[in-house]
């Protein structure tokens, strides 16, 4: 597989499609157009952030705020979950959410992006979940977690 590891997980409570797992990254942002889609109550905890973000091209973007959101990932039968601390940033982005590091470790994951998988310890073991496929019109993708499908797509091992 080629592409970064995309995945899907419920955040704050709503199932949020097209998030980045990105190994280089030290951050966790949730981009604007996705924030504006979450129920008020979550959009209500935003708090104020002065710390700018600088890209890889020294570009320096402000945020809009941070907030703190539990973020979930599961297959059929089992879970594994994490508070994280986001930025929210106004910019333009083909995903929702990006995962750094510090949020991949806080879940206990270990991506592989040469093989499309992920792979979490949930109680009574580990589990591997399959990298979704870029779909545009999921980009935008933001929904309730009653009755939504699978996060991701497990793999029987």
């Amino acid at each position: 597989m080629e592409g970064p590891m995309i995945i899907e997980a419920e955040i704050g409570g709503h199932c949020i499609h097209h998030m980045y797992m990105d190994g280089g990254s030290a951050s966790k942002i949730l981009y604007e157009h996705c924030f504006s889609r979450l129920r008020l109550k979550i959009k209500n905890q935003l708090k104020s952030a002065t710390t700018p973000l600088i890209g890889f091209s020294g570009e320096i973007i402000w945020p809009i705020g941070k907030i703190q959101l539990l973020v979930k990932i599961r297959d059929e039968e089992h879970s594994t979950s994490a508070w994280m601390n986001f930025v929210v940033v106004r910019s333009p982005s083909p995903y929702n959410v990006i995962i750094g590091r510090p949020g991949v470790r806080k879940l206990q994951a270990v991506p592989s992006t040469a093989h499309g998988m992920l792979k979490l310890l949930v109680e009574g073991g580990v589990i591997t979940l399959k990298s979704s496929r870029l779909v545009p019109l999921e980009c935008a993708m933001v929904s309730e977690p009653e009755g939504t499908p699978p996060a991701t797509k497990p793999i029987v091992e």
